[in-house]
């Protein structure tokens, strides 16, 4: 048993690492966006060698997931972690919801924006998500048994949830605390 384990979170910086395992150029940055790219702009892109395919993409993304899930100690956001790692019995997939109005709010003082700004920023993000989602793995994201957990942070709070979450993954993995 470790007293010092050291975890790592990816989310936006997950691009990063996969750029770096696969040792591609740092100029793929923007493909491996989550945002809906059109067939034609991504088949010209591909012909001309702008890009790999995206299926060549999420293969790498995939792959990288992966890879981290099984070292483990750490905390994949999005990107279809959930997924990816379904049959790893190693992990944990849980799903964090909450009401519009707590989010614009959340999202206007993380972001320091206005919250006209932060409804179109959610909307967005929300349909990159769920496109993403159901583009690549034919999924539903909001499918309750993708998840071994959702919690609704507009009725629990942070400190509740990181209770919740910390509690379950003792219960699951006591072997990786000192308990």
């Amino acid at each position: 048993k470790n007293k010092s384990i050291n975890w790592s979170i990816f989310d936006r910086n997950l691009i990063e690492k996969v750029i770096e395992d696969h040792h591609l150029p740092g100029t793929l940055n923007d493909y491996f966006s989550e945002d809906k790219k059109s067939k034609f702009t991504s088949m010209i892109n591909e012909l001309f060698g702008v890009h790999p395919p995206l299926w060549t993409i999420l293969q790498k993304t995939s792959s990288t997931i992966l890879n981290l899930a099984q070292v483990g100690y750490v905390v994949i956001v999005g990107r279809g972690g959930n997924i990816i790692t379904a049959k790893l019995k190693n992990c944990l997939h849980i799903r964090l919801t909450g009401n519009l109005e707590d989010r614009i709010i959340h999202v206007e003082n993380h972001y320091s924006i206005g919250r006209k700004e932060a409804i179109e920023f959610i909307k967005k993000e929300d349909i990159n998500r769920k496109n993403y989602i159901f583009t690549n793995f034919r999924k539903q994201i909001d499918d309750p048994s993708l998840y071994h957990l959702i919690i609704n942070t507009s009725l629990v709070s942070y400190e509740e949830t990181a209770g919740i979450i910390g509690k379950l993954a003792i219960n699951r993995f006591p072997e990786i605390f000192d308990i």
